[in-house]
Formats: structure tokens, sequence, C-alpha cells
């Protein structure tokens, strides 16, 4: 009878261990579940975060390139202004350099124009002190010192003429030969100028005529 009352608790205190190791193995069986889980789901997130990271790095390569890109066409930009600038440097150069010689052809043309006046309205000289004075000043005796007296003659009459004087060329003829010579009239006064000499000498007295005989109006 004592040993039956001793097997008793025994039993229970058995079933109780029995119990506790099954709660604790449950306990544990559903804490490996959630881990597997967890594992599973760590698995999931690391996969896609590779895809996203893969993504991103694909994202990146794509970037640099375009950024390559961008740079390469910077560069031919930058190229291109370059050109450009240059080019309006020297078409700007080319501008004043047109511009400078349409000014000066302009200052030519007026010129040309005065003196195109002053050939077509030739006038006598006012004074001997004035044909004197153009004498000094001319070197057509000089110049033309080896020509002929009659081509000397000729083309005295024509710078002149360019200077706006009358200084026709006169061929004077004798029994036995013939010479040439410029002459002029200042007021009532015939003169005539040995053009080799830068000489000029009276010969008679004339009915005076306008120093301008013919205005170029």
């Amino acid at each position: 009878m004592t040993n039956k009352w001793i097997s008793i608790p025994l039993i229970s205190v058995l079933v109780l261990g029995l119990i506790a190791s099954g709660y604790f193995l449950w306990q544990q069986t559903n804490a490996l579940e959630i881990a597997h889980a967890d594992i599973t789901d760590l698995e999931t997130n690391n996969a896609t975060l590779e895809e996203s990271v893969n993504t991103l790095e694909n994202n990146i390569d794509t970037l640099e390139e375009n950024v390559s890109t961008l740079e390469t066409q910077v560069l031919e930009s930058e190229t291109i202004v370059s050109n450009l600038e240059e080019a309006l440097v020297l078409a700007n150069n080319e501008t004043q350099k047109l511009q400078a010689d349409v000014s000066t052809q302009r200052n030519i043309n007026t010129s040309l124009t005065e003196e195109l006046k002053t050939i077509k309205s030739p006038r006598n000289f006012e004074s001997t002190q004035e044909l004197a004075d153009w004498l000094y000043e001319d070197d057509t005796d000089t110049l033309y010192a080896d020509e002929d007296m009659e081509v000397v003659a000729y083309i005295l009459m024509i710078r002149a003429m360019r200077d706006g004087y009358l200084l026709p060329a006169i061929t004077w003829l004798d029994e036995y030969s013939y010479y040439t010579t410029n002459s002029t009239i200042i007021g009532d006064e015939l003169y005539y100028i040995i053009a080799w000499e830068d000489e000029y000498y009276f010969i008679t007295y004339v009915d005076p005529i306008p120093t301008a005989a013919l205005s170029i109006d």
C-alpha cells in the first residue's frame, strides 16, 4: 500500500515533466518556424534589394554614359563656339578693313571730283607772281630734261591743266625753223613760257579776257 502511494506522486511528476517538456518543445518549434519565416522574408528582401541594386547600377551606368555623351557634346559645342568667335573676329577685322577702304575710296573720289572740276574749268594765271610760283613748284623741266622741247611743252600744258591752269602749247614758225613754247594771258599781257627753262617772257599787250574763259557751270 505504501509503495502504491509513492508511485502516484512519481508518476504525477513525470507527467508534469513531460507536459513541461512538450510545451517547451512546442515553443521552440514555433520559434524555429518563426525564425525560418524571418529567414525566408530576409532572403526575399535580399533578392529584392539585389534587384534594386542591379537596377541602380544599370541606371548609374546609363547616367555615366549620358554624362560622357553630354561632355562630348559640350566639348564639340565649345569648339564650334570657339570657331565661330574666331570667324566673328576675322569678319569684324574684314569689316573694319572694308570700312577703311570705303572711307579711303570716298576720300579719293572726293579728291578726284575736285580735280575733275579743276580740269574741266582751267583758268589763266591771275598774276605773274602766281605763274612764277607755279613754275617754281613744277618739276617738268628737270623730270623731262631728256625729252624734245615740243614734248616738254605739251607735258607742261597737261600738268598745268591738271592743276587748273591754262598754259597752251604754241608752235612758232619762221623762215628756217619752228619751235614750241607755252603761252598765257594775264590781264591784258601775253607771255610765252620756255618749258625746259621754267622762264616766262612778255610778248605784247592784248585785249583782256576773263581769267576763267569758260565756267564749269
